[in-house]
């Protein structure tokens, strides 16, 4: 893929981010989406392009949260916030780290330590909805070890109840 490509995509990417941050409350952990941008920064095999998109996704993560609309509670708006500049600077090391060792990741590596940096939980299903894969954020969340939650239905993991205190159905 050529550079300016790759440039679009991480411009789209972090304004896409930036966006939606605005768009939702505080509280809300909007600003982890900006390790995507660093994510594709990595692509370009360069320093220089790593740092400035975790520098430019850092500056961003605090003006979404000076320029959001209120919400939340204090603490946990500013550890989401911490989250997500964890996150970023997490990815945007690997970077540097593999470019300093001459390491490559592949695809599926690099998507994996996406998966994994994030702070909030994800899952991921396969078509009979059985969890594929999970990330830490996901077992501390559902109360399960590591790898404990693979093969398992959400619902196993979680009782989902209605306003009125009934659970719902399994179907």
């Amino acid at each position: 893929m050529c550079k300016n490509a790759i440039l679009v995509m991480i411009f789209i990417a972090t304004l896409a981010t930036f966006v939606a941050d605005l768009a939702v409350e505080l509280g809300v952990a909007a600003g982890v989406p900006y390790v995507a941008a660093v994510a594709i920064s990595l692509s370009l095999r360069s320093v220089k392009a790593i740092v400035i998109t975790a520098i430019a996704a850092t500056i961003l993560t605090i003006a979404g949260l000076v320029l959001s609309e209120p919400g939340g509670e204090a603490y946990k708006i500013l550890l989401n916030r911490s989250y997500a500049i964890l996150a970023i600077w997490s990815m945007a090391s690997v970077g540097l780290w593999l470019q300093w060792s001459g390491e490559r990741l592949t695809v599926t590596q690099l998507n994996a330590s996406v998966f994994q940096a994030a702070g909030d939980a994800l899952l991921a299903f396969d078509q009979k909805g059985q969890i594929v894969a999970m990330n830490a954020a996901a077992e501390q969340m559902m109360g399960v070890g590591e790898g404990e939650g693979i093969g398992q239905r959400a619902r196993d993991l979680v009782v989902l109840t209605k306003q009125d205190g009934f659970e719902y159905p399994d179907d």
